[in-house]
């Protein structure tokens, strides 16, 4: 079990390693801004659409990661 733990805790440190190493490549970056960029402007032509999707994909997810121990 603790031999286990070691490897996965190696693996996750090993992700997060590659992870923080991607966030610094400088084209990585440009898509995420122009990602941020063109949601900017979806959300600000279509204000109330973008609030209705916001509510309905938050609603579902609260579904999908509650238990539903009533029913």
């Amino acid at each position: 079990m603790d031999e286990l733990l070691r490897q996965l805790n190696m693996k996750i440190e090993e992700l997060t390693r590659k992870g923080e190493l991607m966030l610094q490549d400088e084209e990585i970056q440009e898509r995420i801004d122009d990602v941020k960029k063109r949601a900017k402007e979806l959300i600000s032509e279509h204000p109330v659409g973008s609030m209705v999707t916001g509510l309905l994909i938050g609603y579902l997810l609260a579904k999908l990661l509650t238990n539903d121990r009533d029913e």
